[in-house]
């Protein structure tokens, strides 16, 4: 089960206060604990870029709860009108690497 852990209202006011660095998060919880977190972290005052991060716990790793997580900050970022989602990951997380790719990441190594 995915809960978005700031109500609609509570995320509005966030942007509006702090159009720059809002962090809009996600958690992933399952039995009544947090298996995985996401967030998509506005990064300019336009809100037209965003970082984003995704971990889950390694017992729950493949199981599609990072794709789900993914799907909801990619569609929260088209509400918002952000036009560019950047990420950073360590190239050895080939699972995250393969996700990432398939929702349309490309890979940019500096």
């Amino acid at each position: 089960m995915l809960f978005m852990s700031a109500v609609v209202p509570l995320r509005r006011l966030l942007l509006d206060i702090h159009p720059k660095n809002a962090l809009l998060p996600l958690v992933a919880v399952a039995n009544r604990e947090v298996i995985g977190f996401a967030y998509l972290k506005i990064l300019d005052s336009k809100r037209l870029s965003a970082s984003l991060g995704i971990l889950i716990k390694e017992e729950f790793r493949g199981k599609g709860i990072g794709s789900k997580l993914m799907e909801k900050l990619i569609k929260f970022g088209c509400r918002e009108s952000i036009e560019k989602i950047s990420l950073t990951v360590l190239v050895d997380n080939a699972i995250a690497v393969h996700m990432y790719k398939k929702y349309g990441f490309k890979e940019k190594r500096s």
